[in-house]
């Protein structure tokens, strides 16, 4: 019986991941590069959701706004990052089927109603803010 669960476990870490999208089947082959976290549901994910998002992700926009701050090239790198991770995060979101599930009126769930809304309304404000730091930086620059 043990033997079983740990050749499933090394099975199910050597299965490209699979990820559903609105747009068809994504295969993200990554053959136990990461390890996927597997849900209730059966499903896989890495890299984070329309409702959280990864930490690889979470620690460029904190780099890129720390960096918006700034003026000179500095600023501009991270103004311009901002407008990429936003633009990023809005094809996420918006790519994402949780978030067509969660916005669906008959599996209607609140709080997740306000992550994903939030997501949609601050993702977009994201990469225009971004572009606005740009185009402030660059004109202000020498």
């Amino acid at each position: 019986m043990r033997q079983n669960a740990e050749r499933e476990v090394k099975d199910a870490k050597l299965r490209p991941l699979t990820k559903r999208t609105n747009f068809g089947t994504l295969n993200l082959v990554l053959w136990g590069a990461c390890r996927a976290e597997e849900h209730r549901d059966g499903s896989r994910e890495s890299g984070g959701t329309a409702l959280s998002a990864g930490l690889i992700m979470m620690a460029a926009q904190a780099l890129f706004t720390i960096l918006a701050t700034r003026s000179g090239k500095a600023g501009m790198a991270g103004a311009a990052g901002l407008s990429v991770v936003g633009a990023g995060t809005t094809a996420g979101v918006l790519g994402e089927t949780i978030t067509y599930r969660v916005l669906y009126p008959r599996t209607l769930d609140p709080p997740k109603v306000a992550v994903v809304l939030a997501a949609i309304v601050l993702a977009p404000l994201m990469s225009i803010l971004g572009g606005r730091r740009l185009r402030a930086v660059r004109s202000s620059g020498p």
